[in-house]
Formats: C-alpha cells, structure tokens, sequence
C-alpha cells in the first residue's frame, strides 16, 4: 500500500468509528433515566408582625 492510500483507509475507519460512537452515546444518553424534580418544603413558625400606622392629620 502507498502511503496515500494508507492515510486514506485510516481516515476512513477512524470516520466509521466516530460515527459507531456517536450513535452508541445517543442510545446511551436516550436510555438514561429521567432526571427527578425534587421538591423540598420547610415548614417556618409563624412570626410576629407588628404594623405601624401613622395618621397625619390637617391642623387649622
């Protein structure tokens, strides 16, 4: 084989692999489990809200 042909076959084989791999890692990554939403609730004591009320009144 020339060395043109030889760089040609390994390039070649090494397409063929890239794409043996990438349709594995696409099986691979759809066969994978669903990721869970986890939901966390706390739950807080009531607290103490203390409301200010200002009144202004009009002096005459």
């Amino acid at each position: 084989m020339s060395a043109q042909k030889t760089s040609s076959a390994l390039i070649s084989v090494l397409v063929v692999l890239i794409v043996i791999a990438g349709v594995v890692g696409y099986f691979a990554g759809s066969a994978a489990a669903v990721p869970k939403t986890v939901t966390i609730t706390s739950t807080v004591a009531p607290s103490v809200v203390t409301t200010t009320v200002t009144k202004t009144e009009k002096v005459v």
